[in-house]
């Protein structure tokens, strides 16, 4: 492992405790992401949740994370990653804790925003100082490594939920993760610094807060900024409106699953988006492009997308199949965290980071609830049907194809340029 921007290389067990440290808060958020997704049919049922209501629900964590992406941003430049990630942890404790004992599905929802909150500087903490930690060339690969075995999360909220709810109901599951999100504070807080040892201390950004905010403007006004963010806007969000909130209740109206059989399937597609992240992480070293390993995962998505929307009632088989490729292909989103890492400069690291990733948040609060919308729509007079299911997923694809095309006018950041 290259290590950048210090004279004294870390051993090789301080990379990895410092690691280690990152991938269990990714592997926190990613589970708090999609933990509705398993057990939503119960959660619906013993809430009295609607589609729309659902979507909301799952929706609105990312509106948590949006909000406190500029805040975040600042934050991270002027006092570091570590003491402010360690401090929002406890806010997560408080909002699982709040989910476990939710009654309603305001309740619910309060408490979603409130974990929301919590994990938003988990995944842009990886982000952030892997730039530090290792040398640029390094960089797509580390943080493939960070998000991919971050993904773990999303297996513990698959299978291993589903089995936890079954024995301890979905609240005892709930209150679980609580005491998991305690354990990994802790880990994060005795693992992770926000520089190598033997590295200078870092300079932290100063000035008001006024200037600290032209910083983010300075940001959006690099060129062809705001396209890359349109991608972004989608990349990640089609994949995770599926995975994270749709293909649960999907499997289980369509195809008839109980919780157990949709924690396996929930299972198979984190298992196939982590090995899709390892895979596309050094695509942009082996072709010498980010671009072009972008829209070629676009392409790539698409496929079972539309396979998913233009075949009516498929066998079960073939559905969990293109549920799982989806999520295989889909994974291609650490690649546009790289290029826009190519475009800003050092000193707006935490803001470029974070601004970035307004647009991945913005899009995984908006799909999953424009998806919703379709469903709930064309379900008003009775069950969720398939019909409704294919055309909330065409929505999502849609959005997808207009990003991509935006971005054919984003200029390559090449890594051997």
């Amino acid at each position: 492992m290259s290590i950048a921007y210090n004279t004294g290389a870390p051993t090789r067990l301080r990379i990895a405790l410092f690691l280690t440290g990152l991938v269990a808060i990714a592997t926190l958020s990613q589970s708090f992401r999609v933990l509705l997704n398993t057990v939503a049919p119960d959660v619906m049922r013993d809430l009295g949740m609607s589609a729309a209501v659902y979507g909301v629900a799952v929706s609105v964590f990312f509106l948590s994370l949006l909000l406190a992406q500029v805040p975040l941003g600042i934050a991270f430049d002027r006092y570091g990653v570590r003491g402010p990630v360690a401090a929002l942890t406890v806010i997560t404790v408080l909002g699982a804790i709040g989910q476990a004992l939710a009654r309603t599905p305001q309740e619910m929802i309060a408490a979603r925003l409130v974990v929301g909150l919590g994990c938003s500087g988990y995944f842009m903490a990886g982000a952030v100082l892997c730039g530090v930690w290792f040398a640029p060339a390094q960089f797509s690969t580390m943080l493939a490594r960070v998000f991919a075995l971050g993904g773990v999360g999303t297996l513990l909220a698959g299978t291993p939920l589903a089995v936890l709810a079954e024995w301890l109901g979905w609240r005892g599951a709930f209150g679980a993760m609580a005491a998991v999100a305690v354990a990994t504070g802790f880990l994060f807080w005795f693992t992770v610094h926000d520089t190598p040892p033997g590295a200078p201390r870092r300079r932290p950004s100063t000035g008001s807060f006024l200037d600290m905010l032209r910083g983010i403007g300075r940001i959006l006004r690099l060129p062809r900024m705001p396209i890359l963010m349109a991608m972004h806007f989608s990349a990640y969000a089609s994949m995770l409106a599926i995975m994270g909130a749709w293909s649960g209740p999907y499997l289980a109206d369509v195809h008839g699953m109980d919780a157990l059989a949709r924690g396996h399937v929930v299972t198979a597609m984190a298992i196939a988006q982590i090995i899709g992240v390892s895979a596309y992480g050094p695509l942009d070293r082996v072709f010498n492009t980010r671009k072009g390993v972008v829209l070629g995962g676009v392409a790539l998505t698409l496929a079972p997308f539309l396979a998913l929307v233009l075949v009516p009632a498929p066998a079960t088989w073939l559905a969990v199949t293109l549920l799982v490729a989806l999520c295989f292909f889909a994974a291609y989103s650490v690649q546009i965290v790289a290029h826009g890492r190519a475009m800003y400069p050092p000193d707006l690291v935490g803001r470029g980071v974070t601004t970035l990733n307004i647009a991945q948040v913005g899009g995984s609060m908006t799909l999953p609830l424009l998806a919703g919308a379709v469903i709930s729509q064309l379900s008003l007079d009775g069950p969720r049907t398939d019909f409704a299911y294919r055309m909330g997923f065409a929505a999502v694809a849609a959005v997808l194809l207009v990003s991509a095309l935006c971005y054919l006018a984003v200029p390559d950041r090449r890594p051997r340029d």
